[in-house]
């Protein structure tokens, strides 16, 4: 083990342990890896969530989705999908948008940029 001893201006003498020093900076580093993964977490669940509530504001107003044939010729009916942008950026940031040609009605749009903004904090 090796060891260093340095006398402060007080006299008294401080042990400085290498091997302690990188213990503590291995911790501290593994500190802030835990919790930026906490936080890639927390943005995954708010992502997810952010679909799930898109998918609930489909749900309700699937009478104009079925109203619509969708923009492929897989698709018997339309999709909220089809006009929303969505563009997930590390680190933890999602942009949001609606394609310049969607006719989504401006109700539902109210909809989908109030769960947007109550999950990531900013209007749309």
């Amino acid at each position: 083990m090796s060891c260093q001893f340095n006398t402060n201006y007080s006299g008294s003498v401080n042990i400085n342990d290498n091997k302690t020093n990188t213990l503590n900076n291995y911790v501290m580093e593994n500190s802030e890896v835990d919790e930026r993964i906490l936080e890639e977490e927390k943005f995954i669940k708010r992502v997810e969530c952010f679909i799930s509530q898109i998918e609930i504001i489909q749900e309700r107003f699937n009478y104009w989705f079925e109203s619509r044939h969708g923009i492929c010729p897989s698709q018997e009916h339309d999709k909220i999908g089809n006009h929303l942008i969505l563009d997930c950026c590390y680190p933890r940031s999602l942009s949001f948008g609606y394609w310049k040609e969607s006719e989504l009605p401006v109700h539902i749009r109210e909809e989908c940029n109030a769960i947007y903004a109550e999950l990531f904090g900013t209007n749309n």
